[in-house]
């Protein structure tokens, strides 16, 4: 196929089936859909790559559901992206590697929307400036937002109360963010590599208010390096266990670490390199901390003072080495 792909004069066309235009890459222009369309099904335009110019569905007020892989790999896309106004879902990798879209992704006004799926805005690297979420969203699935680079400004999502769990690689590579990253105050579970590589941050990491935190899987803020200020995760009296590697070369801290006292664990490498931490590190009043793993400090050397509580029967190798 060569030309543009549209569909505007099918008025009577209200779903597209799965997979019916996958890999027609020979299309150029813009893609215009039938005014009724209620429903777009998996893979209807994946890999779809000649098509070009501004991706906006505002128009269309009927269609609520676009499923999974639809627009994978549409690269040619550029300009904001703008959603129907009564979406409702989006399917896993539903936007994934379309990498032309430029400006905002702003999401507020979508009030309907309750999820990001997996992978959804996977490596949609063309975005700038803030990411806004819909307001009454519920989850941040796996690898959402992971590769999108452009992203600039604070990540805050305190104020989005009903989230309660961000999937592993969520934010996984997503470098421009600046400012502080406020969680959800409801949070119950941090997936592993959720933040992974997120070096632009340039303000505090803020889980004060996070009291039903339960889990935060390995790697999650690994390699954060922008993050200033202390690390006080006394609040969190739920999280009983730091996993590997959970805080490691996150350098840009500085001021006192604060453990939860119910920790029973501290996990290999939790907190390697991070070496940005003052004052002393006090572990005394921690009685149920009963492990402290390998290379769990190595290189944390700002601390001035360590103490351990009476009752742990573990300090692994390389435990403290060069604090």
């Amino acid at each position: 196929f060569t030309g543009s792909l549209d569909l505007s004069a099918c008025t009577k066309l209200t779903k597209i089936g799965s997979g019916a235009f996958w890999d027609c890459s020979g299309f150029n222009g813009e893609l215009k859909l039938p005014p009724n369309i209620t429903e777009i099904e998996s893979s209807t335009f994946r890999s779809c790559s000649g098509l070009t110019g501004s991706f906006d569905l505002s128009a269309y007020t009927q269609l609520t559901k676009i499923g999974g892989n639809v627009f994978e790999n549409c690269s040619g896309f550029s300009g904001e992206l703008k959603l129907p106004p009564n979406i409702t879902e989006i399917g896993e990798e539903a936007f994934f590697g379309c990498t032309g879209f430029t400006g905002s992704l702003d999401l507020s006004a979508y009030t309907q929307l309750t999820k990001i799926g997996s992978n959804v805005f996977g490596y949609c690297s063309g975005f700038s400036g803030e990411l806004k979420l819909p307001p009454n969203i519920t989850e941040i699935g796996y690898a959402a937002f992971s590769g999108c680079t452009g992203f600039t400004g604070s990540l805050d999502v305190s104020a989005y109360t009903k989230i309660t769990k961000i999937e592993g690689f969520a934010f996984n590579g997503c470098s421009g963010f600046t400012g502080e990253l406020k969680l959800p105050p409801n949070i119950t579970e941090i997936g592993s590599y959720a933040f992974y590589g997120c070096r632009g941050f340039t303000g505090s990491l803020d889980l004060s208010a996070c009291t039903k935190l339960t889990k935060i899987e390995s790697d999650a803020f690994r390699y954060c390096k922008g993050f200033m200020g202390s690390l006080d995760l006394s609040a969190c009296t739920k999280l009983t266990k730091i996993e590997n590697n959970v805080f490691e070369n996150c350098s840009g801290f500085s001021g006192e670490l604060k453990l939860p006292l119910n920790i029973t664990e501290i996990g290999e490498g939790a907190f390697r390199s991070c070496s940005g931490f003052t004052g002393s590190l006090d572990l005394s009043a921690c009685t149920k901390l009963m492990k402290i793993k390998s290379n769990a400090f190595w290189d944390c050397s700002g601390f001035t003072e360590i103490k351990l509580p009476a009752n742990i029967t573990e300090i692994g190798t390389y435990a403290f080495s060069d604090c």
